[in-house]
């Protein structure tokens, strides 16, 4: 906890004392499905297609498959049709879900067309057999493929530069320096995130260790502050033991005690958040989204309705921060949140894992980005202007000398030379705002003659699409010829 400020309030005969509590040095972390594509672990909307192709055709599964999926289509355009949204349909098949539970709008619509008893009686079997194949197919799936040496690599594309790179002070873990006091959760099944942090660091996970043997019990009173990491939708290694506990396998081989399968939810139900241990994680969950002010969000769609309302219902609160990282962030942002909610949120259209993660990630915390412009032209004089707070640097030129001037609007880089060859600038173009990964951004290029001034725009050594405005305004009172370079928001990153 970080003291900022001790304020003094004169009321009558006693004085308050004010403190400006900085909650930012405690960090909240949010993992999707994207975040372990980089090991090739699917998404959820990939499953989809990988899952069909696995399927026997001719069989009753996969008709029942085809119909579902079909009917999602046709409903959602397209949009939200994943493993979990198929799967939400074959469990309520599966488990005998009442016409109550169904909630009475769509109760009446589904009888207006259906004979409700009889269609979920004919589908009960095939939805019992897909039902296990979905369940067999996921956790399968949840297994990365790649070897330990591909897997380190990635570790240095992802984890390691994102824990390298939070609001909270940095510390000296195993040699290295890795911001402390964070807190993970996520949807995910698989162990990657364990993996890694292993490494560094003791997870705390509600599970505390049973006695002298290498395997941990579900305990709801455990800490979980600092280094917690939170599988709301457990586990491949949680089981349910006979007995009635939830244990977190540490063993390599086989378990001697009898146990009744995995924990997991395949997919979350509504009811499921009012039973153990679902209860007790959602809970810590909700509490967490309270207490810190800025959430990391990578990977992830917002598909979960409980836990896209629970963030939006926090997030009204004051001084609130989501940042979304994932390739369609500006879209997701629009599309999962409504506009009052804008203000409140950074989309950052990166992909967790690629090569260019940890300088995009690093220039995020920076709050500045810089992007290399070259330019060519015959003009005799060259001007360049970008509003503040941006700004240049100069790189090397044909021009000779160039000149930068700031006025309380502008900054303005200045070439003067000779228009009998064609000459050449490179200059740097520092972004630099609070959030500056939403907004377009425009320079405008005044020259003294009617010719085309040829751009190329690269971050990080990749080349940028832009838009170079081809036609030319006469300015009659200065007598340049204006140019516009429009650079959108969304290509200003590198996706790869």
């Amino acid at each position: 906890m970080n003291l900022n400020q001790i304020g003094y309030s004169n009321s009558g005969n006693y004085y308050r004392v004010i403190l400006f509590i900085n909650i930012l040095a405690h960090q909240l972390i949010f993992f999707g499905a994207g975040a372990s594509r980089p090991y090739g672990i699917p998404t959820m909307q990939e499953m989809v297609i990988e899952f069909e192709e696995s399927l026997e055709k001719d069989t009753p599964q996969y008709r029942l498959y085809s119909k579902i999926k079909t009917i999602q289509k046709k409903y959602y355009k397209n949009k939200n049709v994943d493993i979990e949204s198929i799967f939400s349909v074959v469990y309520g098949l599966s488990e005998n879900i009442s016409l109550e539970d169904m909630g009475h709008t769509q109760l009446f619509l589904m009888s207006e067309f259906f004979n409700l008893e009889n269609f979920i009686i004919d589908e009960k079997n095939s939805a019992n057999l897909l039902k296990k194949d979905l369940e067999n197919f996921i956790k399968t799936k949840c297994h990365s493929s790649l070897d330990d040496q591909k897997i380190i690599k990635i570790y240095e594309k992802s984890y390691a530069p994102l824990l390298e790179n939070l609001i909270s002070k940095k510390i000296n873990v195993q040699g290295r320096e890795f911001c402390g006091n964070w807190k993970i959760y996520t949807t995910n099944y698989d162990l990657m995130f364990e993996g890694f942090a292993g490494n560094y660091f003791t997870l705390n996970d509600f599970f505390v260790k049973e006695g002298a043997s290498q395997n941990y019990i579900f305990t709801p009173n455990a800490s979980v502050r600092n280094y917690g990491f939170v599988k709301l939708h457990g586990s491949i290694n949680w089981l349910r033991r006979k007995d009635g506990e939830i244990i977190k396998k540490g063993t390599i081989g086989p378990l001697i005690q009898q146990t009744e399968g995995e924990v997991m939810i395949f997919p979350i139900q509504q009811k499921d958040l009012y039973l153990f241990p679902w209860d007790i994680q959602f809970q810590d969950f909700k509490n967490e989204l309270y207490s810190t002010s800025e959430w990391i969000v990578i990977g992830y769609a917002f598909n979960d309705e409980f836990i896209l309302n629970v963030m939006k219902e926090v997030l009204n609160q004051p001084g609130k921060k989501l940042v979304i990282i994932n390739p369609n962030a500006i879209q997701l942002k629009k599309q999962k949140f409504e506009e009052k909610y804008w203000k409140n949120i950074v989309s950052i259209p990166i992909k967790f894992g690629s090569k260019y993660f940890k300088s995009q990630i690093e220039d995020f915390r920076r709050e500045q980005k810089e992007v290399e412009i070259n330019l060519e032209t015959r003009a005799a004089i060259l001007e360049i202007i970008t509003k503040k707070p941006h700004k240049f640097e100069k790189g090397e030129n044909t021009f000779g000398s160039g000149r930068i001037k700031s006025n309380q609007e502008n900054t303005e880089l200045k070439f003067q030379g000779d228009s009998s060859y064609t000459k050449h600038a490179k200059l740097f173009w520092k972004i630099i705002h609070n959030s500056p990964f939403e907004e377009d951004l425009k320079l405008s290029i005044f020259t003294n003659v009617g010719e085309p001034v040829f751009c190329k725009l690269f971050y990080r050594e990749k080349m940028l699409p832009s838009f170079t405005s081809l036609s030319k305004k006469l300015d009659p009172m200065t007598g340049r010829y204006e140019h516009e370079i429009i650079l959108k928001a969304e290509d200003v990153f590198v996706k790869d």
